[in-house]
């Protein structure tokens, strides 16, 4: 597996999504065929995620986001990891997604239980625990606007790779 960083423009192992899909403000994102077996979704709840830049906000617009991500490529398996100061696994690897929509939907309140800094390396690193182990073709997808206040991203980042887990990041934000 490949560790592949690509900002604003990642879906689902395609390099097709764009701003415009992330803003809601129309769609020429599109996911491949092949989606993967197990997605992870590790999504910023940071105060810096409350920006207006997109509107309504950075973190509603990247709920929406990864509700329709969600809806189009229909993993078996799927999961959500919230961080801010701490990464917070909401919704284990499931194949039931009305449970993620539900968690995502109820992610906007926990930001008040989880205080502190967009801190990537522990959520990557709580992500790819998630998802155990196996041999299915596990992805990840951070989702920040690319504030990290901490350290440890690229130990977290080469043991995803080392565990086969492919991690893409999508950057939210115009600033």
């Amino acid at each position: 597996g490949a560790v592949r960083v690509l900002l604003l423009a990642v879906a689902a192992g395609s390099a097709t999504a764009s701003v415009v899909g992330l803003t809601g403000a129309g769609g020429t994102d599109t996911a491949q065929a092949a989606a993967p077996e197990s997605i992870l979704f590790a999504l910023d709840i940071s105060r810096s995620m409350d920006a207006t830049d997109i509107a309504p906000s950075r973190q509603a617009a990247a709920r929406a986001w990864l509700a329709r991500l969600v809806e189009r490529t229909s993993p078996r398996a799927a999961g959500l990891v919230l961080f801010a100061g701490e990464p917070l696994l909401t919704c284990p690897l499931t194949s039931d997604l009305g449970a993620l929509r539900l968690a995502l939907d109820e992610a906007g309140a926990t930001q008040l239980a989880i205080p502190g800094g967009s801190i990537l390396g522990p959520a990557i690193a709580r992500s790819v625990a998630a998802f155990g182990e196996g041999r299915a073709r596990r992805t990840l997808i951070v989702v920040s606007d690319g504030e990290d206040t901490g350290s440890g991203v690229a130990e977290a980042a080469a043991a995803a790779k080392q565990a086969g887990v492919v991690v893409h990041t999508v950057g939210v934000g115009t600033a």
